[in-house]
Order: structure tokens, then sequence, then C-alpha cells
């Protein structure tokens, strides 16, 4: 048996998480289901290196999912509207614009 991530949604809309032992994807989808729950997601968790799982790029190896590109995007966002220059010393070479900065 592998250990699975999962991720699942019952009608009320509450969401559950976790991680199980199982045979296969749908061994998990099936428990969700007598759960209550549609599963949104199913993966099989990969070894760890160090306590790092596999899921993440340690030397770059690993391709970043649609979720960390999405996160990674709203971050970038929040800190240039705070102000944030993406060229050191852009702030202060800006300075001397004006007050709208």
């Amino acid at each position: 048996m592998a250990t699975f991530r999962y991720e699942g949604v019952n009608l009320a809309g509450e969401k559950l998480r976790g991680e199980m032992q199982a045979a296969d994807n749908n061994a998990v989808a099936d428990h969700l289901h007598r759960l209550g729950y549609m599963t949104v997601t199913t993966r099989q968790k990969t070894a760890t290196w160090f306590g790092l799982s596999r899921d993440h790029a340690v030397f770059g190896s690993a391709r970043p999912s649609t979720g960390d590109i999405a996160f990674f995007t709203r971050e970038l966002a929040t800190m240039l509207q705070a102000g944030l220059s993406l060229e050191p010393g852009g702030r202060r070479r800006l300075s001397h614009v004006g007050d709208g900065w």
C-alpha cells in the first residue's frame, strides 16, 4: 500500500484534506465517497529526502503545479501593489519623480 494525499468537498462546501494508506487512487475516492465527500484531488505521496518531499523542487527538477503558479502570481501582485520594485534600487532612483510612489 502507498500513502495518498487527498482533498474532498461535501455538499455543504466543507473541505477535507489529509493522507491515508490505500492501494490506489480509486480506493481513496471510495473512502471519501463513504464519508460523504466528493473527491477533488488525490495524489500519491512521494518519498522524502531529508524531510523534504520530492513534490518540492530541491534542485529544480520538479515542475511547479498550477496552484503553485497561482500562489506565486497572487503574492507577486500583492508585493507590486505595495510598492516593491523588481529591480534592486529602483525605488531609490524613482523617489525623485514625485509623491505618486
